[in-house]
């Protein structure tokens, strides 16, 4: 009959407190990863989502403060103006400083535009928008207190950020023309990337959702695929002054896709501040949590295998002495006993092992004796049967008990065994 396959104590033993152990362990791990890990998600749009709000309302700040500065030199410009026509040359000098670029009059009658300008070259596009903002406040005549702002540009290869402002020039209801000025916000757009600190990714987009800068670098840095990125997406769809936060994939230049963070804020004049970062770096404290509970882990693992091997040898070495004092009993020695123990049970069965080991030696010595008594018995009878017989005939006396030691003697010198001996004796 075939024996199943024994699996060892120790295994049994490891699988139980492992099982233990590690069981609730891991499920404490898992929950707690989880947790961590959309906390941390959550946490991190929320800090982006201040941060991008804290850069607009940076940049709504500096573009209100601009527009009233350059509707007030329009008010000063208008009234030097209206005393003295070549007025406007001295003041559009003393406009030009570290922030702006270009200063220009352009006059309501069609004459030539007066323009003070630092060492630039401003792109067609910039030009553009001047033209167009100036036609448009001179169309609206009157004594309006309105300013045309546009952008924003990044200009030449630095990508110097500047917006352009057009502002009335009147006096009462007298207008004498336009004064525009490209300013630049490079300083402001430092400060919001100072405040943000890697490894977030800073862009501003433009009113179409055009990337103007990405961390103080222009759009031709070829960042322009984030304006198809979902959250830029929303902020599209958005009005002025919103917010949001999505995460979504992006494909990279090996067409790999990793998971990123996005949250943007827009302003007032509808540009966007656009914050990204990768999942991967925001959850770096899931990953450091996921290793030390790893190791934590393995390190209750071998705890537990200790544990194992220490139960498994309390327990198995006592039966295993056990097992050898049972094979010791079957082969009829039954001198041997079973030492006690300190675990109760195991000394309990070690005194029913040493019990059951004397009572059979009792028993067993019983059986001996008797069994002696009965061979003497036996013998004792063939032997007066055979002395009956040799007392018929003087000549044969002595005859049988002569044959019998001489077979045994010839028995033994063949080299048959006790029991044979035994035998041909009787």
């Amino acid at each position: 009959m075939d024996r199943k396959p024994r699996v060892p104590l120790f295994l049994v033993l490891l699988a139980v407190v492992l099982a233990v152990s590690l069981a609730p362990l891991f499920s404490f791990s898992v929950y707690s990863v989880s947790q961590m890990r959309t906390s941390l998600v959550a946490g991190q749009q929320e800090r982006q989502l201040q941060q991008a709000a804290a850069a607009a309302e940076r940049l709504d700040a500096f573009l209100e403060q601009t527009g009233h500065e350059a509707l007030k030199l329009g008010h000063v410009l208008g009234a030097r103006l209206s005393d003295d026509g070549s007025a406007a040359a001295a003041v559009l000098t003393g406009i030009l400083d570290d922030s702006v670029a270009l200063a220009r009059f352009r006059p309501a009658g069609g004459g030539p535009d007066q323009t003070a300008a630092r060492d630039l070259v401003l792109p067609h596009e910039i030009r553009q928008a001047l033209d167009r903002d100036a036609e448009l406040l001179l169309r609206a005549g009157g004594r309006g207190e309105e300013i045309v702002l546009g952008g924003p540009f990044a200009i030449g290869p630095e990508g110097l950020l500047a917006v352009t402002i057009s502002a009335p020039v009147s006096r009462g209801y007298e207008r004498f023309g336009v004064l525009q000025e490209v300013a630049s916000f490079q300083s402001v757009w430092n400060q919001v990337e100072s405040s943000i600190p890697p490894p977030t990714r800073v862009y501003l987009l433009g009113p179409s959702g055009s990337v103007v800068a990405r961390a103080g670098r222009s759009a031709s840095d070829g960042v322009g695929a984030t304006g198809r990125r979902e959250a830029v997406q929303a902020f599209l769809g958005a009005g002025s002054r919103s917010r949001g936060s999505r995460a979504y994939d992006v494909i990279g230049e090996r067409g790999l896709a990793r998971r990123c963070l996005g949250s943007f804020a827009s302003t007032e004049r509808g540009w966007g501040v656009f914050l990204e970062v990768d999942e991967s770096l925001a959850l770096a404290p899931v990953r450091r949590m996921t290793q030390g509970l790893m190791m934590g882990g393995a390190f209750a693992a071998l705890l537990a295998i200790g544990a194992a091997l220490l139960l498994g040898s309390m327990i198995s070495r006592p039966m295993a002495r056990l097992a050898t004092i049972s094979k010791r009993l079957a082969a009829g020695d039954f001198s041997v006993s079973a030492p006690g123990s300190r675990v109760r049970e195991l000394d309990e069965v070690a005194a029913v092992y040493n019990t059951m080991s004397r009572r059979l030696g009792d028993l067993v010595e019983k059986f001996r004796t008797a069994a002696r008594d009965a061979n003497d018995l036996f013998l004792g009878t063939i032997r007066a049967l055979a002395e009956a017989i040799d007392e018929k005939d003087p000549y044969t006396k002595g005859h049988s008990i002569r044959v019998n030691r001489f077979a045994v003697i010839i028995g033994r010198y063949m080299g048959l065994s006790r029991e044979d001996l035994k035998a041909l004796h009787v």
